[in-house]
Protein backbone atom coordinates (compact mmCIF):
# COMPACT_ATOMS: atom_id res chain seq x y z
CA UNK A 1 0.00 0.00 0.00
CA UNK A 2 1.26 3.41 -1.01
CA UNK A 3 1.06 6.19 0.98
CA UNK A 4 -1.95 7.81 -1.20
CA UNK A 5 -3.99 4.81 -0.18
CA UNK A 6 -3.29 5.62 3.26
CA UNK A 7 -4.44 9.38 3.12
CA UNK A 8 -7.19 7.83 1.62
CA UNK A 9 -7.80 5.74 4.36
CA UNK A 10 -7.51 8.00 6.96
CA UNK A 11 -8.95 11.12 5.45
CA UNK A 12 -12.32 8.87 4.54
CA UNK A 13 -12.27 6.92 8.25
CA UNK A 14 -11.65 10.25 10.11
CA UNK A 15 -15.19 11.97 8.32
CA UNK A 16 -17.27 9.15 8.31
CA UNK A 17 -16.10 8.79 12.37
CA UNK A 18 -16.91 11.98 13.31
CA UNK A 19 -20.41 11.56 11.92
CA UNK A 20 -20.61 9.00 14.40
CA UNK A 21 -19.75 11.88 17.04
CA UNK A 22 -16.34 9.06 17.86
CA UNK A 23 -12.91 10.18 18.43
CA UNK A 24 -10.27 8.41 16.87
CA UNK A 25 -6.83 9.11 18.24
CA UNK A 26 -3.72 9.12 15.66
CA UNK A 27 -2.60 4.98 16.78
CA UNK A 28 -6.26 3.81 16.14
CA UNK A 29 -6.71 5.19 13.14
CA UNK A 30 -2.78 3.76 12.25
CA UNK A 31 -3.94 0.69 13.55
CA UNK A 32 -7.41 0.44 12.00
CA UNK A 33 -4.83 0.98 8.31
CA UNK A 34 -2.21 -1.85 9.16
CA UNK A 35 -5.37 -3.94 9.58
CA UNK A 36 -6.36 -2.96 6.25
CA UNK A 37 -3.23 -3.56 4.90
CA UNK A 38 -3.22 -6.94 5.76
CA UNK A 39 -6.52 -7.89 4.47
CA UNK A 40 -6.18 -6.58 1.22
CA UNK A 41 -2.89 -9.09 1.25
CA UNK A 42 -4.88 -12.27 2.86
CA UNK A 43 -8.01 -10.95 -0.02
CA UNK A 44 -5.53 -12.17 -2.66
CA UNK A 45 -5.89 -15.51 -1.16
CA UNK A 46 -9.18 -16.13 0.70
CA UNK A 47 -11.64 -13.86 -0.75
CA UNK A 48 -12.20 -11.82 2.23
CA UNK A 49 -14.25 -8.98 0.94
CA UNK A 50 -15.23 -7.43 -2.70
CA UNK A 51 -13.95 -4.03 -0.64
CA UNK A 52 -11.07 -3.19 -2.14
CA UNK A 53 -10.80 0.85 -2.56
CA UNK A 54 -9.07 2.13 0.86
CA UNK A 55 -11.94 5.31 0.91
CA UNK A 56 -14.64 2.51 0.71
CA UNK A 57 -13.29 0.32 3.32
CA UNK A 58 -12.59 2.79 5.81
CA UNK A 59 -15.97 3.81 5.78
CA UNK A 60 -18.33 0.84 4.76
CA UNK A 61 -16.16 -2.08 6.91
CA UNK A 62 -13.84 0.01 9.61
CA UNK A 63 -16.00 3.56 10.41
CA UNK A 64 -19.43 1.40 9.72
CA UNK A 65 -18.05 -1.06 12.89
CA UNK A 66 -18.13 1.72 15.21
CA UNK A 67 -21.98 2.64 15.17
CA UNK A 68 -22.88 0.17 17.72
CA UNK A 69 -19.76 1.98 20.30
CA UNK A 70 -21.79 5.24 19.32
CA UNK A 71 -25.26 3.98 20.62
CA UNK A 72 -24.28 2.09 22.97
CA UNK A 73 -22.22 5.01 24.93
CA UNK A 74 -25.18 7.51 24.53
CA UNK A 75 -27.29 4.51 26.18
CA UNK A 76 -25.05 4.48 28.98
CA UNK A 77 -24.81 1.15 28.66
CA UNK A 78 -22.36 -0.88 30.86
CA UNK A 79 -20.61 -3.29 28.29
CA UNK A 80 -17.46 -5.50 29.03
CA UNK A 81 -18.33 -8.94 26.97
CA UNK A 82 -19.08 -8.25 22.75
CA UNK A 83 -20.29 -11.03 20.87
CA UNK A 84 -19.90 -10.73 17.13
CA UNK A 85 -22.09 -13.11 14.93
CA UNK A 86 -21.17 -13.94 11.68
CA UNK A 87 -17.96 -12.15 11.96
CA UNK A 88 -16.43 -12.59 8.19
CA UNK A 89 -13.14 -10.82 8.04
CA UNK A 90 -13.19 -9.38 11.56
CA UNK A 91 -16.00 -6.88 11.57
CA UNK A 92 -17.34 -5.51 13.92
CA UNK A 93 -14.90 -7.19 15.80
CA UNK A 94 -11.62 -5.81 14.96
CA UNK A 95 -12.43 -2.06 14.69
CA UNK A 96 -14.52 -2.60 17.96
CA UNK A 97 -11.65 -4.20 19.81
CA UNK A 98 -9.04 -1.63 18.42
CA UNK A 99 -11.38 1.42 19.69
CA UNK A 100 -12.39 -0.07 22.98
CA UNK A 101 -9.28 -2.46 24.24
CA UNK A 102 -11.14 -2.67 28.03
CA UNK A 103 -14.00 -4.81 26.13
CA UNK A 104 -13.67 -8.21 25.61
CA UNK A 105 -14.58 -9.72 22.28
CA UNK A 106 -15.55 -12.66 20.78
CA UNK A 107 -15.51 -13.24 16.94
CA UNK A 108 -17.65 -16.14 15.61
CA UNK A 109 -17.51 -17.39 12.27
CA UNK A 110 -18.92 -20.52 11.14
CA UNK A 111 -16.06 -20.87 8.25
CA UNK A 112 -12.89 -22.03 9.85
CA UNK A 113 -10.55 -19.92 7.38
CA UNK A 114 -12.56 -16.90 8.49
CA UNK A 115 -12.19 -17.48 11.82
CA UNK A 116 -8.53 -18.23 11.81
CA UNK A 117 -7.86 -15.54 9.86
CA UNK A 118 -9.33 -13.25 12.10
CA UNK A 119 -7.60 -14.93 15.49
CA UNK A 120 -4.39 -14.62 13.44
CA UNK A 121 -4.63 -10.64 12.67
CA UNK A 122 -6.02 -9.91 15.66
CA UNK A 123 -2.39 -11.14 17.21
CA UNK A 124 -0.13 -9.29 14.43
CA UNK A 125 -1.98 -6.36 15.75
CA UNK A 126 -1.12 -7.03 19.17
CA UNK A 127 -4.97 -7.37 20.22
CA UNK A 128 -5.30 -9.31 23.44
CA UNK A 129 -9.05 -8.70 24.06
CA UNK A 130 -10.19 -10.38 20.89
CA UNK A 131 -10.60 -14.10 20.41
CA UNK A 132 -11.86 -15.87 17.86
CA UNK A 133 -13.65 -19.15 17.06
CA UNK A 134 -15.11 -21.49 14.57
CA UNK A 135 -19.05 -21.90 15.90
CA UNK A 136 -22.45 -21.31 14.34
CA UNK A 137 -23.84 -19.43 17.25
CA UNK A 138 -27.03 -21.39 17.32
CA UNK A 139 -25.27 -24.86 18.35
CA UNK A 140 -22.55 -23.33 20.18
CA UNK A 141 -23.21 -24.03 23.83
CA UNK A 142 -21.59 -20.95 25.45
CA UNK A 143 -21.52 -21.03 29.64
CA UNK A 144 -21.45 -16.88 28.86
CA UNK A 145 -23.73 -14.25 28.58
CA UNK A 146 -22.78 -11.16 26.28
CA UNK A 147 -23.70 -7.30 27.55
CA UNK A 148 -23.76 -6.67 23.17
CA UNK A 149 -24.42 -9.52 20.62
CA UNK A 150 -23.67 -8.15 17.22
CA UNK A 151 -24.84 -9.06 13.53
CA UNK A 152 -23.51 -7.31 10.74
CA UNK A 153 -24.69 -8.46 6.79
CA UNK A 154 -25.68 -11.68 8.20
CA UNK A 155 -29.73 -12.38 7.81
CA UNK A 156 -33.07 -11.71 8.45
CA UNK A 157 -33.76 -10.01 11.87
CA UNK A 158 -35.78 -12.94 12.90
CA UNK A 159 -32.96 -15.40 11.55
CA UNK A 160 -30.56 -13.23 13.51
CA UNK A 161 -32.40 -13.54 16.97
CA UNK A 162 -33.28 -17.16 16.75
CA UNK A 163 -29.44 -18.07 16.48
CA UNK A 164 -28.55 -16.40 19.82
CA UNK A 165 -31.04 -17.80 22.20
CA UNK A 166 -29.39 -17.75 25.76
CA UNK A 167 -26.40 -15.28 24.94
CA UNK A 168 -27.78 -12.46 25.51
CA UNK A 169 -27.06 -10.76 29.37
CA UNK A 170 -30.16 -9.77 31.24
CA UNK A 171 -29.90 -5.86 30.51
CA UNK A 172 -27.91 -6.57 27.55
CA UNK A 173 -28.17 -6.06 23.84
CA UNK A 174 -28.94 -7.62 20.75
CA UNK A 175 -27.48 -4.96 17.50
CA UNK A 176 -28.03 -6.18 13.80
CA UNK A 177 -26.70 -3.79 11.15
CA UNK A 178 -29.36 -3.00 8.94
CA UNK A 179 -30.17 -0.83 5.90
CA UNK A 180 -32.68 1.86 5.88
CA UNK A 181 -36.22 1.44 5.41
CA UNK A 182 -36.65 -2.16 6.41
CA UNK A 183 -39.86 -3.33 5.61
CA UNK A 184 -42.77 -3.83 8.22
CA UNK A 185 -42.55 -7.48 7.62
CA UNK A 186 -39.52 -8.03 8.90
CA UNK A 187 -39.66 -5.68 11.92
CA UNK A 188 -42.42 -7.68 13.03
CA UNK A 189 -41.05 -10.64 12.77
CA UNK A 190 -38.39 -9.30 14.23
CA UNK A 191 -40.37 -8.19 17.23
CA UNK A 192 -42.04 -11.30 17.79
CA UNK A 193 -39.01 -13.45 17.67
CA UNK A 194 -37.87 -11.14 20.24
CA UNK A 195 -40.60 -11.26 22.75
CA UNK A 196 -40.34 -15.15 22.04
CA UNK A 197 -37.29 -15.09 24.35
CA UNK A 198 -37.13 -12.39 26.57
CA UNK A 199 -36.49 -9.40 25.12
CA UNK A 200 -38.26 -6.54 23.86
CA UNK A 201 -37.85 -4.25 20.54
CA UNK A 202 -35.81 -1.38 22.13
CA UNK A 203 -34.44 1.00 19.90
CA UNK A 204 -34.26 2.19 15.40
CA UNK A 205 -30.99 4.00 15.35
CA UNK A 206 -30.22 5.41 11.85
CA UNK A 207 -26.94 6.60 11.43
CA UNK A 208 -25.65 8.03 8.06
CA UNK A 209 -21.52 7.76 6.95
CA UNK A 210 -20.46 9.80 4.02
CA UNK A 211 -18.25 8.83 1.56
CA UNK A 212 -17.36 11.03 -0.81
CA UNK A 213 -20.19 12.68 -2.52
CA UNK A 214 -22.28 9.55 -1.55
CA UNK A 215 -24.02 9.10 2.08
CA UNK A 216 -24.38 5.71 3.33
CA UNK A 217 -27.97 5.59 5.11
CA UNK A 218 -28.07 2.94 7.47
CA UNK A 219 -29.94 1.91 11.09
CA UNK A 220 -29.22 -0.44 13.96
CA UNK A 221 -32.29 -2.16 15.17
CA UNK A 222 -31.82 -2.94 18.81
CA UNK A 223 -33.24 -5.57 21.29
CA UNK A 224 -32.84 -5.42 24.93
CA UNK A 225 -33.08 -8.83 27.27
CA UNK A 226 -35.12 -7.20 30.62
CA UNK A 227 -33.90 -8.68 33.75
Amino acid sequence: MDMDAKSQFDQALTVAAEALEVQLADEKRALLYRHFEALMVANAQFNLTRITDPAEAAVKLYADSLAPLAWLRDAGAKVAHVLDVGTGAGFPAVPLAVVMPAWKVTALDSTGKKARYVAESAAQLGLTNVRALHERAGQWPSPQRFHAVLFKAVGTLQKCLESIRGLVAHDGYAIVFKGRGLSRAELDAGQRQAESQGMQTWDTADYTLPLGAETLEHSLIVYRRMA
